[in-house]
C-alpha cells in the first residue's frame, strides 16, 4: 500500500465519520462522483490542493488527512513486522518522526496560505 492509498483511506474514513455521501463531497470539490470515487479509492494521485480543499470541508488541519507515522512505517517496512528493528528508515532520517511530520504539515499549510494570498488582487 502506498502513501496515496493511505491518504485515500483516511479521506474515506473522514467522509463516513462526517456522514457525507461521495456524491455530496464530489459536488463540494467541483468534480464528478466518478472522479471522487477514483480519488477515494486511491486510483488517482491526490494533490496538495485537493487535500487542502478536503481539510476545509472536513474542518480539520491538513495533517489530519495525511497518513500517520505508524501507517508510513508500515509502508516503509512492508507489513510492519520489522518496525522498531535496526532498519527503521523513518527514525534514521529524523530523530522525532511525529515532530517532523507536524513540521511538514505546518510548512504545507504556510505554503498554501502564501500561494492563496499571492493570487488575490
Amino acid at each position: 500500500m502506498n502513501l496515496n492509498e493511505l491518504t485515500a483511506m483516511r479521506i474515506k474514513e473522514l467522509r463516513t465519520t462526517n456522514n457525507l455521501t461521495a456524491e455530496s463531497l464530489a459536488k463540494e470539490l467541483g468534480i464528478s462522483k466518478t472522479a471522487f470515487s477514483q480519488l477515494e479509492n486511491g486510483h488517482v494521485e491526490i494533490t496538495i490542493n485537493r487535500i487542502d480543499a478536503l481539510a476545509k470541508i472536513f474542518n480539520v488541519p491538513i495533517s489530519a488527512i495525511l497518513p500517520q507515522l505508524s501507517s508510513i512505517s508500515q509502508v516503509v517496512h512492508g507489513n510492519g513486522s520489522n518496525i522498531g528493528g535496526g532498519n527503521n528508515t523513518i527514525n534514521n532520517f529524523c530523530s522525532t518522526p511525529e515532530d517532523k511530520l507536524q513540521e511538514i504539515a505546518d510548512k504545507l499549510n504556510t505554503t498554501i496560505a502564501e500561494m492563496k494570498s499571492s493570487r488575490k488582487p
